[in-house]
C-alpha cells in the first residue's frame, strides 16, 4: 500500500471513529490516533516526493549513507527500511523551508 493511500485511509478511519464517539467514548482516542498517523504519513509522502530519483527515498529514511559514483561525485541514499520520526521530519522540513501547521 502506498504512503498516500495509507494516509488517506488513516484519516478516513479517524473521522469515522470521531463520528461514532457517542456510541463508545474510546472512539475519540482512536480518532486522534488515526488522524495523527495519517498526517504523519502525509508528511512522509511529501519528503518521498522531494527525494531525488535513484536515492532510495533518502528523505524519508532514518539512516542515510553517502556513496560516490565512478567520477567521484558524492550523493546520499537511504540506508535501510526504517523511516523518519516526527522530530526528524520537522528538522528536514525546516532545512528544506517547508512550512506546515
Amino acid at each position: 500500500m502506498s504512503l498516500l493511500k495509507n494516509a488517506i485511509d488513516s484519516i478516513q478511519v479517524g473521522v469515522e471513529d470521531y463520528l461514532m464517539e457517542e456510541e463508545d467514548e474510546r472512539r475519540c482516542l482512536s480518532a486522534v490516533r488515526n488522524i495523527c498517523a495519517g498526517i504523519l504519513l502525509l508528511y512522509k509522502e511529501k519528503l518521498k516526493r522531494l527525494s531525488p530519483e535513484h536515492s532510495k527515498e533518502v528523505l524519508i529514511k532514518q539512516s542515510i549513507k553517502p556513496i560516490s559514483d565512478e567520477n567521484g561525485n558524492i550523493s546520499f541514499v537511504g540506508d535501510n527500511d526504517k523511516t523518519v520520526d516526527f522530530y526528524t521530519i520537522k528538522k528536514r522540513f525546516k532545512s528544506l523551508n517547508i512550512k506546515y501547521d
